[in-house]
């Protein structure tokens, strides 16, 4: 599943909103030439350029955890979906 626009509406949810009032960020532009793209404020807030390998320290070390995204429907219908389809294949592992 691709988040609308892009995924770095889900990181600076956590991030930057501390998980309050995170649908705003689900529309937000995610093109480039914005002033104030996503891509942008991600950078601005991690004070250097995302990378898989920092993202997934943040998420290691309880800065981004997707189970307190309570407020955004596209991680609700993502986590639903996945566990549908989790499911389904009989993948045994703890709900997401």
């Amino acid at each position: 599943m691709i988040p609308i626009p892009i995924s770095e509406a889900w990181v600076l949810c956590a991030l930057e909103n501390k998980y309050k009032d995170c649908v705003k960020l689900e529309y937000e532009s995610a093109s480039k030439n914005s002033p104030n793209s996503l891509k942008k404020q991600l950078e601005n807030n991690l004070g250097e350029p995302e990378t898989r390998i920092l993202l997934n320290n943040k998420i290691d070390d309880g800065e981004i955890d997707i189970d307190r995204m309570t407020d955004l429907p596209n991680v609700t219908a993502f986590k639903d979906r996945l566990n549908e389809v989790l499911d389904l294949l009989g993948c045994a592992r703890s709900k997401l």
